[in-house]
């Protein structure tokens, strides 16, 4: 793997060729796993989001939210910082990485760094379970310019809604990492990510890594 800044790149799989892997475009996300195409994704989505707060058509909506699991806990992201979702098959150990870089793995032949997300963000409660023995979830975001895969447990669903249904919490001092929370059927609460306040980490995360040295060379064989 390529030990250069390419794999915080968003170019770095711009060329790629499509693979079994699914993308998250039009408010649909499917896992590999799931079995199904993009299009029955797409429905499963939009059952959930009727079980969960006021759905709108989508000509109407303002977003699009994805939700996913890490450590239990629910969390939401505007779907146009989402590229797809996959199955991590290898990761590759960075040494003298810094907290919150996993280390690197592969997609269509091109090398990228994969994020704790919670720690990223200074989530303390919460931690994925997957990734750690080198296998697992993750997304991959894209964040100005950036392109990176992002440790979760599960997908939940994406649906459409509008920005204002999201509400702002009422605590003093709220995480900085959270933007409001979303309302679900069954007491359910989606608290969703600021996407500023995560792109902010990610550049001071690559930064450091950049002074660091940026990651090892983890060999020519690729993740």
């Amino acid at each position: 793997m390529s030990h250069d800044d390419s794999v915080w790149s968003e170019g770095s799989v711009e060329s790629a060729s499509p693979s079994r892997h699914s993308t998250a475009s039009g408010g649909s996300v499917a896992s590999r796993g799931s079995g199904g195409s993009a299009g029955s994704a797409r429905s499963g989505s939009e059952r959930s989001a009727r079980a969960g707060a006021a759905v709108l058509d989508r000509a109407s909506a303002d977003m699009h939210c994805c939700t996913f699991r890490i450590g239990g806990q629910l969390f939401g992201l505007d779907v146009s910082a989402v590229g797809e979702v996959f199955q991590v098959e290898r990761v590759v150990r960075v040494p003298l990485a810094p907290a919150g870089v996993v280390g690197l793995t592969n997609l269509r032949g091109a090398a990228l760094a994969v994020v704790d997300l919670a720690a990223v963000l200074g989530l303390e409660t919460a931690r994925a379970t997957t990734v750690r023995d080198g296998t697992g979830t993750v997304l991959v975001l894209r964040l100005q310019g950036m392109r990176f895969c992002a440790a979760i447990d599960q997908v939940e669903s994406v649906f459409p809604l509008h920005s204002d249904q999201i509400r702002e919490s009422a605590a003093i001092g709220e995480h900085p990492a959270i933007a409001g929370f979303l309302s679900l059927e069954g007491g359910r609460t989606v608290s969703v990510l600021d996407v500023e306040e995560l792109t902010e980490r990610i550049v001071r995360l690559r930064l450091r890594q950049a002074a660091d040295g940026g990651p090892a060379d983890a060999g020519s064989g690729g993740a």
